[in-house]
């Protein structure tokens, strides 16, 4: 399959009929790399379905390549001097998980397939963006400008993207402002005694 003649909704489809012949055969597939070339193993499958689920395997391992390698990608950059660094990042995890995750999709489907590589692409995101993250006067920044306001990322042009999975909010909380230096403030306790 070339990538130009991939189609996102065609696959999902083609999927979505693996999945289901999946659970109405009771079959099992799992594959694997052997000599540089895709591999599949099926079990408890009538031999009169074989070459059909083969071939629809084969079909969606090629799209999901295209789809890991469109969503493990670096898209997150902010620098473009961090670009090629965090292509070969993604390059090698992609290598590197490729049959773990075409075993994920024929083992346990397409959501699960798609949950996998849509974490993996949020933590490298993440990771790259704590790595590139400083505090400017008291507000945490990110190298494009945009600023943490407790919720999201405030761009430079007003617009906020919010902090959907709640990632950002678990580490950095309401933001520096919320949260006054100690040492700057000094709150001593009133002791009274009766």
């Amino acid at each position: 399959m070339d990538i130009k003649d991939f189609n996102v909704d065609n696959w999902e489809e083609s999927c979505g009929l693996y999945d289901r012949n999946k659970a109405g055969l009771g079959f099992q597939a799992s594959c694997y790399l052997q000599e540089g070339k895709l591999k599949i193993k099926l079990e408890n499958i009538d031999a009169k379905y074989k070459d059909a689920v083969e071939k629809l395997i084969l079909n969606n391992a090629q799209g999901a390549v295209i789809v890991m390698n469109d969503v493990v990608s670096t898209n997150y950059v902010l620098r473009k001097e961090d670009i090629i660094e965090e292509r070969n990042k993604c390059n090698e995890i992609t290598h590197n998980n490729m049959i773990p995750w075409l075993n994920i999709l024929f083992q346990q489907g397409f959501n699960v397939f798609i949950d996998a590589i849509t974490t993996q692409s949020l933590t490298m995101e993440t990771s790259y963006l704590l790595n590139h993250l400083s505090n400017k006067n008291g507000v945490w920044t990110l190298p494009n400008g945009s600023q943490w306001n407790g919720s999201g990322w405030q761009q430079s042009d007003g617009s906020v993207c919010y902090d959907t999975y709640n990632i950002w909010r678990s580490i950095l909380g309401d933001g520096l402002q919320a949260h006054p230096n100690p040492k700057s403030e000094s709150i001593e306790p009133e002791i009274k005694i009766a």
